[in-house]
């Protein structure tokens, strides 16, 4: 197993085991890139249908800085 591959597994599993019973939220917000805007739009409605967590997206020019 590579060490790239290692590293990913750890982090989804991680993530697996803090996810359970932990994350709760109602409201999800996400900050992407303007070019996302319509893959984005066609999966929150997915997204929001099947986890049951309300999502609000921004958008802003990937080279802005904040």
């Amino acid at each position: 197993m590579s060490r790239i591959s290692g590293i990913t597994l750890v982090i989804l599993f991680s993530a697996g085991l803090c996810s359970q019973g932990m994350a709760r939220a109602g409201k999800v917000k996400l900050l992407s890139a303007l070019v996302m805007k319509p893959a984005l739009a066609e999966l929150a409605a997915s997204f929001e249908r099947t986890s049951g967590h309300k999502l609000t997206i921004a958008y802003d020019s990937a080279g802005n800085r904040f």
